[in-house]
């Protein structure tokens, strides 16, 4: 403990101290003391004067109990006070829980017993009286029961009579005396029902009327539907088999809500996309009447249109076009479609509509499938199939009867030629320039036939002698070493 909580009377009384349990007594007396400074409240007090009657400081202490005891007093005083001012049984009572055995406490008691008496007086009054009105509400509900039970009879044997006639008339009679009645929800049902049935009936009875009515009226729009359409059918038949925007502006005209109106419009629509993809490549030539030149485009599509469906020549080369625009095949008038230096892999089914073609050039692309019936093109005399990675001559260039002019030049990977390459009866020229064929000598017609030319790498010419061309050699046979 320091110096400082030390205070005159411990000091003194310390001095006097000759036994260490003496100080000890004294130091645990002082720490108390300042415990009850502390804390200041009279239970705390009392501990320390029970612990320490004699203690250093029971007379401040006692005095601090005193004051407590004389407060406590004050504050009963004025809780009475509110008691009395209040003056109820919850008042008091309050009083009662902080001072049981206060001063006023016998007088709060009385006043609390005679609330209670007071209100148990009360209680039975009330009682009393509630079971007078019970009595009376039992004699009533007697006799309402009484009259209930005889208008329930009445109502039973009403009733009873109307299900047994069934009738709607019945059902209206018995709700006008017993709207109210045990079964007025049933009678209402039931004239619902009736009314519902004569509804219907009557409903039936007009629907079958104009039932009549509309199916006469729908036979007449069938039949003039069924003219109509036969008329449309014929129409369109027709416009197809002519296939020109002109035909579909026709049929739009004068069918603007038929059933073939989407496919009309979507033919035309696909016709001028078709057209536009081919007339804005880059490169792209057309014949005239002075020879070949590059297409202009004109504000009017239909004029780049109609002279493209008028052009006989048609050089599309080095546009990297993936596939061919559709548009080439409305270009019936073609013999010549070149296409060389573009990234084709496949080639479109209606090229080989193309009838009139008789050059077609495929020259340096990625084909590698063709359409079955290419062997339709009968009219074609100049194939270009160079720079296409075949490794053999399609099979359908057999059936090309009229071929005078067959180019199969960089293909490194084709080693042989067919043997009814032999065969092919106009055949005049061949390129072969760049590929690993280096011997025709299989192809003995081919050799014999006049005015041959044939441009080759590397062939082996050692044969010829054997066929006595020496003389015409150099005339008939280009070969680069």
């Amino acid at each position: 403990m320091s110096e400082g909580i030390l205070n005159l009377n411990y000091r003194e009384t310390l001095d006097k101290v000759d036994s260490y349990e003496e100080y000890r007594t004294l130091f645990i007396d002082e720490l108390n003391w300042h415990r009850v400074l502390e804390q200041n409240t009279k239970s705390i007090c009392e501990d320390y004067l029970f612990a320490y009657p004699n203690g250093l400081y029971s007379n401040q202490t006692k005095r601090k109990v005193d004051e407590f005891v004389r407060l406590e007093k004050e504050q009963e005083i004025k809780d009475w006070n509110k008691a009395l001012n209040h003056n109820t049984q919850s008042s008091y009572e309050k009083y009662l829980m902080s001072y049981y055995n206060g001063f006023h406490s016998n007088e709060a008691k009385r006043k609390v017993d005679e609330f209670i008496r007071v209100e148990k007086e009360n209680r039975l009054k009330e009682q009393r009286v509630r079971d007078i009105e019970m009595a009376k509400e039992r004699a009533r509900q007697e006799k309402i029961e009484k009259e209930k039970k005889l208008a329930l009879d009445k109502d039973k044997e009403a009733w009873k009579l109307t299900i047994h006639s069934n009738k709607k008339v019945d059902y209206e009679n018995y709700l006008k005396y017993h709207y109210n009645g045990l079964h007025s929800n049933e009678a209402k049902r039931k004239i619902d029902e009736f009314m519902q049935l004569e509804k219907k009936l009557e409903e039936q009875r007009v629907r079958d009327i104009e039932i009549d009515k509309e199916r006469v009226r729908l036979a007449k729009i069938e039949q003039e539907k069924k003219i109509a359409l036969d008329k449309e059918k014929e129409a369109w038949n027709l416009v197809c088999k002519k296939d020109t925007t002109e035909d579909y502006k026709n049929y739009l005209k004068f069918y603007p809500n038929g059933i073939y109106t989407t496919d009309a419009k979507l033919r035309i629509e696909e016709y001028y996309n078709d057209f536009k993809e081919l007339i804005h490549l880059n490169n792209i030539r057309i014949d005239d009447n002075y020879g070949y030149r590059n297409l202009i485009l004109y504000s009017n599509l239909d004029m780049n249109i109609k002279e493209l469906k008028e052009a006989k020549y048609l050089d599309i080369s080095g546009n990297s076009l993936e596939k061919l625009p559709s548009a080439i095949s409305y270009l019936k008038n073609l013999d010549t479609l070149i296409v060389n230096r573009n990234n084709l892999i496949t080639l479109p089914e209606w090229i080989v509509n193309l009838t009139k073609l008789k050059e077609l050039n495929l020259d340096a692309n990625k084909i590698n499938e063709y359409p079955k019936n290419m062997s339709s093109l009968i009219n074609i005399e100049k194939l270009n199939l160079g720079d296409l990675n075949i490794k053999e001559v399609p099979l359908w260039v057999k059936e090309l009867k009229k071929l005078e002019c067959l180019t199969l030049w960089h293909n490194q990977d084709l080693t042989k030629l067919p043997l009814w390459i032999d065969s092919m009866e106009y055949l005049n020229s061949l390129w072969i320039g760049n590929t690993k064929i280096n011997n025709l000598s299989s192809f003995k017609n081919l050799i014999k036939r006049e005015n041959l030319h044939i441009d080759a790498t590397n062939l082996d010419i050692s044969y010829l002698k054997k066929l006595e061309l020496q003389v015409i050699f150099k005339t008939k046979i280009r070969i680069f070493m």
